[in-house]
């Protein structure tokens, strides 16, 4: 089941009769996650907090800025219901626009045939996914200090290690798998050499792991490179996000 659906769930008539019999609203809610096979709840506790009017609430959500840090695959969405699949499409869509710049949410509702809280569920599940960040506000000025730490990290590593790069638009890191890396190095010192030469580095270098359709090692040379070729194919759709979020 696509995990993204399960935030929409509507119980059955049978199931809503149970449950509206029940006064009890914790055990009320224990019954909710027994019916869905739910075993965890996440609670957030503070001290002498501000309670906000649902007005500001609505206000600081809508003002907010959100950016898309990495684009779905074919599987993020199977099994999703088919009209929220074509929300989620849509609303990446918008994500896309004016180069990849950061949006406030009313812009992004703006449009879009969906009420405010499906909307709102739809964004945090892409950023659970980590395919859509929050911008956070006046860091501008760390742009260069994290361009700085992000070529470092491309100098030092080795094909193979893993990193997770700065991006001071979201005030957080962000993951880039061991090819996208050596893409990206590549990107930066084409001049060293030419996309095949890599390719043949990558196949040669046995921290690289390639499968057949049958999900068994490959090490057939023409096989490797036809992956690699659509690795760097998807590298460079995702290229002009990681450029315009001012990583590098």
């Amino acid at each position: 089941e696509c995990v993204l659906a399960y935030h929409f769930k509507n119980f059955t008539p049978k199931q809503e009769n149970f449950l509206a019999q029940i006064n009890d609203v914790i055990f009320k809610e224990q019954m909710k996650d027994f019916i869905l096979n739910k075993q965890f709840r996440y609670d957030l506790y503070g001290r002498r907090l501000t309670k906000l009017s649902k007005k500001r609430i609505d206000n600081y959500l809508f003002e907010a800025q959100f950016v898309l840090l990495d684009y779905p695959t074919s599987q993020t969405f199977e099994g999703c219901e088919e009209n929220l699949k074509w929300a989620y499409i849509e609303l990446i869509s918008k994500l896309e626009g004016e180069d990849f710049a950061p949006k406030k949410a009313k812009k992004l509702l703006a449009g879009l045939n969906t009420d405010k809280k499906v909307f709102f569920s739809l964004l945090i599940n892409l950023m659970t996914l980590n395919l859509v960040g929050i911008c956070v506000p006046n860091t501008t000025h760390k742009i260069d200090e994290v361009k700085f730490y992000n070529h470092s990290l491309l100098k030092e590593q080795k094909l193979s290690q893993e990193y997770i790069f700065a991006c001071a638009l979201t005030g957080g890191g962000i993951s880039l798998d061991s090819l996208e890396r050596a893409f990206l190095n590549h990107y930066f010192n084409e001049n060293q050499m030419n996309l095949e030469e890599l390719f043949e580095r990558i196949y040669q270098d046995e921290n690289f792991h390639f499968t057949d359709e049958n999900h068994q090692a490959c090490k057939d040379r023409e096989s490797v490179f036809t992956q690699l070729s659509l690795h760097y194919k998807k590298f460079l759709r995702r290229l002009p996000i990681l450029m315009k979020l001012e990583m590098f």
